[in-house]
């Protein structure tokens, strides 16, 4: 990897490249993630990034600050986003959201998946588009299925 540069990628995310041996910042090895490959972002909203993968968070020195209450589905995509407005992002993990304190917010009984967020009706609240084997469900930030 090379790159040494802290890229923002909108108001909470960054994109960070590597140089090695000398790094500019230094994002944790976790033996839990294993390699590096969890998004970054600032989840609880306290100006430092945490690490999400797997079923886990970790803050910026690599300690777990919570372990998913569900069970990781074998097919998923996490992302973040702020679903209940409260400026703290949630994470989506297959068909589940957790609080930015790993509580859950909102389970939908639907098929794990891939979950993408957008406002799809122009109302203030995001959707969440979860696309998995089974097809396509919409729902809305508080969970209620619309398609």
């Amino acid at each position: 990897m090379r790159g040494d540069a802290i890229s923002p990628l909108g108001s909470t995310l960054v994109q960070i490249w590597f140089v090695f041996p000398d790094r500019r910042i230094k994002v944790p090895y976790s033996q839990e993630l294993g390699r590096f490959e969890g998004p970054i972002a600032v989840i609880d909203d306290d100006g430092d990034v945490e690490i999400y993968g797997g079923s886990k968070l970790l803050d910026h020195t690599g300690a777990t600050l919570w372990t998913a209450p569900t069970p990781l589905p074998q097919y998923h995509a996490h992302a973040a986003a702020d679903i209940d407005g409260d400026m703290d992002l949630e994470i989506l993990l297959g068909n589940t959201v957790l609080r930015h304190d790993g509580t859950v917010l909102v389970a939908v009984d639907a098929q794990p998946g891939y979950p993408q967020v957008a406002n799809l009706d122009g109302d203030p609240e995001p959707e969440i588009l979860l696309m998995n084997a089974g097809g396509i469900t919409l729902y809305d930030h508080d969970g209620t299925i619309k398609y």
